[in-house]
């Protein structure tokens, strides 16, 4: 397995310099997140919806699971929010935890076994994810306003773990291939870019900070 720990800098196209300090705590933000994701073992597919406000639109969709053992739910609180989420195949599970004003979030899980916890709060955010494969894992949170994100993870084994503190980011995460991981927290004090992109395949391990 190849490893690398790089900085910011180091990956990310240099666009633009950052304003103020953010702090976000990755560790935090993920443990909080996992607590709240309880599906138990399923023999068949649940989808739960949850919103509070105004104007906000969820979807789930698994008409195309040819399994079972799908979870999806979706918390949404705020006004003008959307969430979408499909499963196919079997024994996916994902979490979206959705708060502020006019966010967006597609995730699609195809294969099986694929977990996601995703958070998003503040305003005009938009997330996209995908999962194509099998036992993939993304846990994402990202707090903000005007971000754009998207996670394409095609294989097996792949783990994303992300905390974005950061506002008027543009970023992607794409893996590709089996048992690759990226770890990545980004904060309006540590970039020296509103663009990152982090590309990897055939088993790397990638730390950014």
């Amino acid at each position: 397995m190849k490893n690398l720990r790089l900085p910011l800098f180091g990956l990310f196209l240099l666009t633009g310099l950052a304003g103020n300090a953010c702090a976000f705590d990755i560790a935090a933000e993920m443990d909080s997140l996992r607590a709240d994701f309880t599906a138990p073992e399923l023999t068949a597919n649940v989808a739960l919806i949850s919103q509070d406000g105004n104007g906000n639109v969820a979807i789930i969709d698994q008409t195309q699971a040819s399994g079972s053992g799908n979870y999806a739910q979706i918390d949404q609180s705020g006004q003008s929010n959307q969430a979408n989420i499909t499963q196919s195949d079997g024994g996916n599970r994902a979490l979206v935890v959705q708060s502020g004003t006019l966010n967006t979030l597609t995730a699609t899980q195809s294969g099986g076994g694929n977990t996601l916890n995703v958070t998003q709060s503040g305003n005009s955010n938009t997330m996209s994810l995908a999962q194509q494969g099998i036992g993939n894992q993304i846990d994402l949170a990202q707090n903000g306003d005007g971000n754009l994100f998207t996670v394409l993870q095609n294989g097996n084994n792949n783990s994303l773990v992300s905390a974005n503190g950061a506002s008027s980011l543009s970023g992607s995460v794409t893996e590709t291939g089996n048992n690759n991981s990226v770890t990545m927290q980004t904060t309006q004090n540590n970039m020296l870019s509103n663009k990152v992109s982090v590309t990897v395949g055939g088993g790397m391990t990638v730390i950014v900070h």
